[in-house]
């Protein structure tokens, strides 16, 4: 989440939004029918030549111009809906199920593939386990199923393995094939149990991109052990934190983070995107580089961090919209927050269609929507309980770091309550929860995760001159979430913080944002 977004108050056309309606239209129709993608394409391509054809042949009159326009937006969503019918048959196309297929069924079986991501370890109540993603080449074992070149499979390792894999490495591994029956448009993804020393690497990822990306991620995360191996759930945290290592945290932790309505910190997104981009802006600036120049150095950076971290939706758009503002000033334009939110999931749901059901994209756009359209008016509105006189004469030393501490406190309480106003309908939606303190538990909580995740980057950075420094930045970001945690947990004791309610209807959900909406329009138009 970034508070102060810009956002182009002089132009109030969005276009982009527009065509995100019906690009989203699209898509949920293409996942929805079982219409041949060629003839999607074709009828797209239909439109588009008549749309052009009715803007460029002299046609001036508005029936045929709004004609034009209606047929451009036809023609997006039928693109969308190609692209998603395609895409979900080549998700779910590797696999054949046969009519009599139970649902689960567990066969022993030999693969060899290729590692598709980085080793996960996930801890649990009991013990840890270590996943891996593994893209399959070739399959041994009398199977009911069809497992074709290409299809990925999820490889889990209860036993340790000597050497964990690496992204582009090949390995022979055997163990326990366990296979469920999933919804056809979320594709069927195999789970291997491997067998203890029933691994072999057959081949290593020498000049793979990847692997330099998440080598240099675990380099980082080695980095920030540093001097605080010890303190193995403080070191997950901050791993999670900063490099997206979700899985490592304690089930208790995950818990309690979730119960004060804090767990969104620990998804790789604006916060953490934007804090990585300010330290690149800091430096540009350092080395005097022109703003204008600065979106082409940002460019490979922020994109090697947001896949590096797991590329995650939320950090995507996050990239995303970071490189559309920057590149905004590259083109010599005023960046418009709204806009870049349009065109981020536009390319989201263009790559992977299915995000438009997944409930982190959900839950990143709609908040982010949020603070576009209420950040700055409520802001305003907040700083109007310590106006500043515009006759006064300048204040005091004093005044003006109280000044500036309201001002941080302003913006990060607006920031607070537009992601609740925003997220409470969806929470009550997915999970039938409700968390009437989040907006007080954030306002401590996210200015802590700003500076652990900041104590980070700088152990990353520094760390590689000068071990020691990394060691200092180490135990500020331990001490740091020592405190969060304590804090957290003198939230958790309070009585119904945390509320379980049955899950609320879309229709629901639907009229709270039909409240929500306007509202925020109104006020930023009283605002402006």
């Amino acid at each position: 989440m970034e508070p102060g977004i810009v956002t182009d108050s002089q132009s109030p056309r969005k276009p982009l939004l527009i065509v995100l309606v019906f690009f989203l239209a699209g898509t949920l129709a293409g996942l929805h029918s079982s219409a041949d993608p060629l003839i999607l394409l074709v009828a797209a391509g239909v439109c588009l030549l008549s749309s052009l054809f009715l803007a460029s042949g002299g046609f001036r009159r508005s029936e045929y111009i709004a004609l034009s326009r209606i047929l451009l937006f036809c023609g997006i969503a039928l693109i969308a809906a190609a692209n998603s019918r395609i895409r979900v048959e080549r998700a779910a196309g590797g696999v054949t199920l046969p009519d009599d297929l139970p649902d689960t069924f567990t066969a022993p079986v030999r693969v060899t593939g290729t590692v598709a991501g980085d080793v996960r370890r996930v801890t649990g109540r009991r013990r840890t386990r270590y996943e891996f993603d593994l893209q399959i080449e070739s399959v041994r074992g009398d199977l009911p199923v069809d497992l074709q070149p290409g299809v990925r499979m999820s490889v889990v390792d209860f036993s340790g393995m000597r050497h964990l894999p690496v992204a582009g490495e090949r390995w022979n591994l055997a163990g326990r094939l366990t296979f469920g029956r999933f919804p056809a448009e979320s594709g069927h993804v195999p789970r291997l149990i491997l067998r203890r020393g029933g691994h072999r690497r057959l081949d290593t990822a020498a000049g793979s991109f990847t692997a330099g990306l998440l080598a240099a991620r675990r380099t980082a995360a080695a980095m920030l052990a540093l001097g605080i191996e010890r303190h193995r759930q403080q070191v997950d945290v901050i791993h999670a934190l900063t490099l997206g290592y979700r899985e490592g945290l304690h089930p208790d932790v995950v818990t309690l983070f979730r119960q004060t309505g804090t767990l969104h910190i620990f998804a790789i997104s604006g916060l953490h995107v934007g804090i990585f981009s300010a330290l690149l802006v800091f430096v540009l600036r350092a080395l005097r580089i022109s703003r204008p120049y600065w979106f082409y150095y940002l460019v490979p950076l922020l994109c090697g961090y947001t896949y590096a971290t797991g590329a995650a939706p939320s950090a995507v758009r996050a990239c995303i919209m970071a490189l559309l503002f920057h590149g905004a000033y590259a083109l010599g334009r005023s960046p418009d927050g709204l806009s870049a939110l349009a065109a981020a999931a536009m390319l989201i749901l263009a790559v992977d269609p299915l995000q438009i059901r997944a409930i982190g994209f959900i839950y990143s756009f709609v908040v982010v929507a949020g603070l576009i359209l209420m950040h700055a008016p409520l802001a305003h509105w907040l700083r109007l309980l310590w106006p500043l006189d515009p006759l006064a004469e300048e204040p005091a030393g004093w005044e003006k770091a109280l000044r500036g501490i309201w001002e941080y406190f302003v913006s990060l309480a607006a920031l607070s309550l537009c992601a609740w106003l925003f997220s409470a309908p969806l929470t009550l939606f997915f999970f039938g929860r409700f968390i009437p303190l989040a907006v007080v538990s954030n306002l401590l909580v996210v200015p802590l995760a700003f500076m652990v995740v900041s104590a980070a980057c700088l152990s990353i950075t520094l760390g590689t001159l000068l071990p020691i420094a990394a060691e200092v930045f180490n135990h500020a970001a331990m001490v740091l979430v020592t405190v969060m945690t304590a804090v957290l947990d003198l939230f958790a004791k309070i009585p119904a913080i945390y509320l379980q309610r049955p899950q609320q209807s879309l229709l629901f959900v639907v009229s709270c944002y039909l409240l929500l909406v306007p509202a925020a329009l109104k006020i930023r138009k009283k605002k402006g």
